[in-house]
């Protein structure tokens, strides 16, 4: 059976899904391709996303550390308060965008989104609801269950867990583990999304095919070698299913931090577009510190997914959480993210 490398190579003859092209949306070859011959379009596509899953499958926690892959969120260390810990979704003044990330007066839209009665984020250790696919059918079912995109930081490999998580003034804290998909796959999804929209009214089978993909692969967002100043927004985009008349984003704000720079810079669509390219391209200097972030939508994924890990004394032992209790499994993980039962 062809391997993943191969099933992406295959689609990437049709879809020019190589990283140099710089654009967004559909390129016109591949739009050409996809609606003369849909059904070879669709072969390669889906042997591509079975092979992507049977990978994921096998996907390794000391792979993923080595591969600059793997995503940690920290916790503080009262467990019963922490595992299922939300946040009220709250959209500031100045956190009011149009398409093209100019803040806007505020007035005229805070009664349509109050009217959207948002439910309050779902931020806990528990992140199974995350990894089902039904909470992802339509805006209204994903705002519903308070499932907005996360920040979490990546994996450093060789540097302290606790020294470099959030919490590492707690005691005991606790730790949520999920890898990403290489940025190749990162980026074939991406692309297959702009397709999908390009075509949307002249081939719904490929959107729906390419939505279900989406409910089942966890995507970067943004990603960057620092704190990013993440919080939530709204874009007065009108959803086609719903009706909703706003999209709330858990990103960046009006400005951009930089290191090495006192002012923050202004928000632009290039500036996201490069935070987004960030992953896609490996870039390294993602992974060069500590203070690292990278925001996802985190949804299913295949295999021992994520893992749970609570630090005591030196080490992490991981647990799994069943009926909102925690489970020691007799599994641990390295100060450094070095997992033993890989060894």
């Amino acid at each position: 059976m062809p391997d993943l490398k191969d099933q992406r190579d295959e689609l990437h003859k049709i879809l020019d899904l190589d990283l140099s092209g710089g654009t967004y949306q559909g390129d016109e070859e591949a739009i050409k391709f996809i609606t003369a011959d849909y059904a070879e379009a669709k072969r390669r596509i889906e042997a591509w996303w079975k092979a992507y899953k049977k990978w994921e499958e096998n996907d390794k926690f000391n792979v993923a550390v080595q591969d600059d892959r793997m995503t940690m969120r920290s916790y503080g260390s009262a467990f019963a308060y922490q595992v299922s810990k939300t946040k009220p979704v709250g959209i500031g003044d100045r956190r009011f965008y149009n398409s093209e990330r100019k803040v806007m007066d505020p007035e005229p839209h805070k009664i349509p989104y109050a009217a959207m009665n948002l439910a309050a984020h779902q931020r806990g250790i528990d992140t199974s609801a995350y990894a089902n696919p039904d909470h992802f059918v339509s805006r209204k079912a994903k705002y519903d269950a308070g499932l907005h995109d996360l920040s979490v930081k990546l994996v450093v490999k060789g540097q302290d867990l606790k020294a470099n998580c959030h919490h590492q003034a707690e005691p005991t804290p606790h730790f949520c583990f999920l890898p990403l998909s290489k940025g190749e796959d990162q980026f074939v999804l991406y692309k297959l999304m702009r397709y999908a929209k390009a075509l949307r009214t002249t081939n719904a089978d490929l959107d729906t095919l390419v939505r279900g993909y989406r409910s089942m692969m966890t995507r970067v967002k943004l990603a960057s070698d620092y704190d990013m100043g993440t919080g939530y927004s709204a874009v007065p985009t009108p959803d086609r299913d719903d009706g909703l008349k706003y999209k709330v984003t858990y990103g960046l704000g009006s400005t951009v931090k930089k290191r090495g720079l006192k002012v923050p810079l202004v928000t632009t669509k290039e500036r996201l577009q490069a935070r987004q390219e960030m992953y896609f391209q490996h870039r390294a200097d993602i992974v060069k510190f500590g203070g690292n972030e990278v925001v996802i939508a985190m949804r299913q994924h295949a295999g021992p997914f994520p893992v749970y890990a609570v630090y005591d004394n030196g080490i992490l032992k991981c647990f799994t959480i069943e009926n909102g209790q925690m489970k020691l499994n007799g599994k641990t993980i390295s100060a450094i993210g070095v997992a033993n039962w890989e060894n």
